[in-house]
C-alpha cells in the first residue's frame, strides 16, 4: 500500500487546526467553568466566549475541551466521516490533534506494516504541531510529529500528508507547514499555557 493513500485521511486531522476556527467564521462565538470532558455545556461556554470576542472585541481563551465540544455538539457533520472521534488538545504552546482513521487507509512503512494485522478496524492517529503568525496576515500550522497507533510516522512523509492542503500561496513555506486565514473578527491566534488565545 503506498503512503500516498493516507494523504486524504491524515490531512483531515490537520484540517482540525484550521477548521476548528474556520468553520466558526459565520457564527463566532464570565465566571467561566473549567470543563474536563467534552460536553454540551463546554460547547455552550465556548460559544459565549466567541460571542464576546465578536461583539465586545474582548480577547478570549479556549481550552481543547471547549474546541472539541464545539466540533462534537455544534458541528458534528462538518468533518468527513473518515475521521472519527476528532479531538483537540493543548500542551504548553503545542497543539495536539487526534482521531481515528480506517486502518486500511494508513501508509505502508516498516514498523506499521509489521503490526497492521494486529490493529483494529480503526487506528488512533495523533498530529502535534504549533500555530505561528505569518507576515501576510495568515496563520500557519507547523507539523512536528505524526503518530499512528503510537508509532511515529517518518518526517519524510509529512509533505505528502500536507500536499492536498497546501496552495500556491504556500510556496516558499517549509514543507511541513500549512497556512490558513483566520475567520473574520479574529485578528490573531496563538497557543500559550495550554490555551488557545484569540484576539480581535
Amino acid at each position: 500500500m503506498k503512503a500516498g493513500r493516507v494523504i486524504g485521511g491524515l490531512a483531515l486531522l490537520l484540517l482540525v487546526a484550521g477548521a476548528g476556527l474556520y468553520l466558526l467564521r459565520d457564527r463566532l462565538f464570565g465566571g467561566d467553568v473549567e470543563y474536563s470532558e467534552i460536553s454540551p455545556e463546554a460547547a455552550a461556554q465556548a460559544e459565549e466566549k466567541l460571542t464576546r470576542l465578536r461583539e465586545e472585541r474582548e480577547p478570549v481563551q479556549l481550552s481543547g475541551v471547549e474546541l472539541s465540544s464545539l466540533l462534537h455538539y455544534r458541528y458534528p457533520n462538518s468533518l468527513p466521516p473518515v475521521l472519527r472521534d476528532p479531538a483537540i488538545g493543548f500542551a504548553g504552546d503545542t497543539v495536539q490533534l487526534s482521531g481515528r482513521l480506517a486502518t486500511e487507509s494508513l501508509p505502508s512503512f516498516g514498523d506499521l506494516d509489521r503490526m497492521r494485522m494486529l490493529l483494529p478496524d480503526t487506528t488512533p492517529v495523533v498530529v502535534r504541531g504549533q500555530l505561528q503568525p505569518l507576515p501576510d496576515g495568515r496563520t500557519s500550522f507547523q507539523v512536528q510529529q505524526v503518530e499512528v497507533a503510537e508509532i511515529p510516522i517518518p518526517e519524510r512523509l509529512y509533505p505528502r500528508v500536507l500536499e492536498r492542503l497546501r496552495r500556491g500561496a504556500d510556496a516558499g513555506l517549509p514543507e511541513n507547514v500549512v497556512a490558513f486565514r483566520l475567520p473574520p473578527g479574529i485578528g490573531s491566534a496563538r497557543v500559550e499555557n495550554s490555551q488557545l488565545l484569540l484576539n480581535p
